[in-house]
């Protein structure tokens, strides 16, 4: 009898087998192994759009938080970069693939898996390609900078516009009872402070029980202010 094989797991198609490491030479590997590099190559050209025409985004946590999954290191990494308020759109993607810590396990998982040579280089970036998409980040910070300056000087634009009209309204809202306080006024000729003092004078005792009317030169007689009952 021949020696046994020795039981292999394959993390690509998820089973173990016990024809050994032969079984990654075979149909279905290989079919599997196709399909994963051609999904996982679709975003990786994607991600390479952007190297020359880097995109700089304000942060929104449910786009710019995304992870993507590396067969190749067999982690996730962060998709994109960001500091909280602005992302760098395809910047961690990038990053990763410029590393060497990437490179060296991408190699790894070629042999292990006996991936076609001439696709390896697509899985990777130079540090020339990754040179030149940080000076496209540069570029497209600046940009976007003035942007949101323009941004911010046509919002406090609009905020004194929209104080402006307040203010004019409530100016226009206060004239109409101005003017009828005035009107009140006037319709009533002849009628004087002092003839509102006399009609005051000229009233009976009240409630109060006080004798009116009174003068100031009363009290410098000596005279009290008397009430009823005294």
């Amino acid at each position: 009898m021949g020696k046994q094989k020795a039981a292999f797991h394959c993390e690509l198609c998820r089973r173990t087998f016990f024809s050994g490491r032969g079984h990654v030479y075979g149909l279905k590997h290989q079919e599997t192994l196709r399909n994963i590099l051609d999904n996982f190559l679709e975003k990786v050209r994607d991600a390479r759009k952007v190297l020359k025409e880097a995109r700089v985004e304000r942060y929104d946590f449910t786009e710019h938080d995304q992870n993507f999954w590396c067969y190749c290191c067999k982690t996730e990494v962060k998709k994109h970069v960001t500091n909280g308020n602005i992302a760098v759109v395809y910047g961690g993607f990038l990053e990763h693939f410029e590393s060497s810590e990437h490179k060296k396990k991408t190699s790894a998982f070629w042999w292990e898996n006996k991936a076609n040579i001439k696709l390896k280089d697509q899985f990777s970036l130079s540090p020339e390609d990754y040179e030149k998409f940080k000076a496209a980040v540069t570029k497209a910070l600046e940009s976007y900078e003035e942007k949101e300056d323009e941004y911010i000087k046509e919002g406090a634009e609009r905020i004194r516009e929209v104080e402006q009209q307040r203010r004019e309204l409530v100016q226009a809202a206060l004239e109409p009872q101005a003017e009828q306080s005035l009107d009140i006024g006037a319709s009533e000729p002849g009628v004087s402070h002092q003839s509102h003092l006399s009609a005051y004078s000229s009233e009976e005792p009240g409630p109060s029980g006080l004798h009116f009317p009174f003068h100031s030169d009363d009290l410098t007689k000596g005279q009290k202010l008397t009430f009823l009952g005294d």
